[in-house]
């Protein structure tokens, strides 16, 4: 399924349309901790919206390896595994001021096949590893028990259905001269519980987010451009399947993220995302609010086409997945 979604990403790259400007924008990456990727937390967007007319299409592929263990008197949380996620994600512009928004993810959970690397990473450069070296490698086993008779385990799964997302946004602010272009909008989304829960494919809610965008990209005439962007929102949740005696309703998020295009075609990108946490415990892993890192670029090959790839790691240890590889294409007609 992976070499499927791939070759869809290089059937994007050779497709070009109408010139476009795609390539200054945040990383459209969020946590994939088993047990927070299933609830509907947005990824990070830009604040300009699609112009009008036009439709974006994007295919995001995330590979993120988990490895984390935490055990109290009444709770145990234990993360080993690897998640595969290919996010069909589509936005159209229906007018200057409104856009549209479809997310399909496809993922699915299993042993993979990073562990011996990552172990070799860690003792090459004398990191800690959280004693991966001594558990079994590319196995799977994302499992939660508490004395309240809360349970969540997955050992075995396939490619699935995730849980949708729709959206829409409005343009608050557009303005642009010499100095650079500055916008801000208002985004919210919807997500649809289409995901199997027991699989951790979804959460079994309906969740609902809201946030404010901003970002400011410099004069594009002048070289090495640099580029911000900010995000702040607030998501409720729905009662879902997975530990519902212990989930949140109301999770605030946000992001920063800052971009050099040091070509014409290829630009640098660095971005902090962070939420509150969306379960109540005392294990880090589910309990503890979560800050990620993630850094990278993004090369444009076509006018149109822009393609990301970066690296995510956790920042607040545990409370996301250890290393994440992103790769994100996107196209404009």
């Amino acid at each position: 399924m992976v070499r499927v979604l791939l070759c869809v990403a290089c059937l994007l790259c050779l497709a070009s349309s109408v010139a476009a400007e795609v390539a200054l924008s945040p990383f459209y990456t969020r946590n994939m901790n088993p047990f927070v990727s299933i609830y509907g937390l947005p990824a990070a967007e830009r604040a300009k919206l699609v112009n009008e007319g036009q439709l974006e299409s994007r295919l995001v592929i995330d590979v993120a390896n988990d490895f984390t263990y935490s055990s109290n008197a009444n709770e145990l949380v234990d993360l080993d595994g690897e998640t595969y996620r290919g996010t069909f994600v589509f936005r159209w512009g229906v007018d200057e001021s409104l856009e549209l928004g479809l997310d399909v993810p496809l993922q699915r959970h299993s042993g993979g096949t990073l562990d011996g690397f990552i172990e070799d990473w860690h003792s090459t450069f004398s990191l800690y590893d959280g004693g991966r070296d001594e558990k079994p490698k590319d196995q799977l086993r994302y499992e939660y028990q508490s004395v309240d008779d809360q349970s969540s385990t997955v050992d075995s799964t396939g490619f699935a259905l995730g849980d949708v997302l729709v959206s829409c946004a409005w343009q608050t602010a557009y303005d642009a001269d010499e100095n650079g272009e500055y916008s801000s909008s208002i985004r919210s989304s919807v997500k649809l519980p289409s995901g199997e829960s027991g699989d951790l494919n979804g959460s079994g809610s309906l969740d609902a987010s809201i946030r404010f965008n901003s970002g400011w990209i410099g004069n594009r005439n002048k070289d090495n451009t640099l580029a911000l962007f900010t995000s702040i929102g607030a998501l409720y949740l729905g009662r879902g399947d997975v530990i519902p005696s212990r989930q949140r309703h109301w999770v605030g998020f946000g992001s920063v993220a800052t971009a050099w295009q040091v070509f014409e075609r290829v630009a640098v990108k660095m971005q902090l995302d962070g939420h509150t946490p969306f379960y109540n415990s005392s294990l880090r892993q589910l309990g503890d609010a979560s800050v990620q890192l993630v850094i990278g670029g993004v090369y444009t090959p076509l006018d149109d086409v822009s393609i990301d790839f970066g690296v995510s790691e956790d920042v607040v240890i545990d409370t996301a997945s250890d290393v994440v590889f992103h790769l994100s294409v996107a196209k404009l007609f």
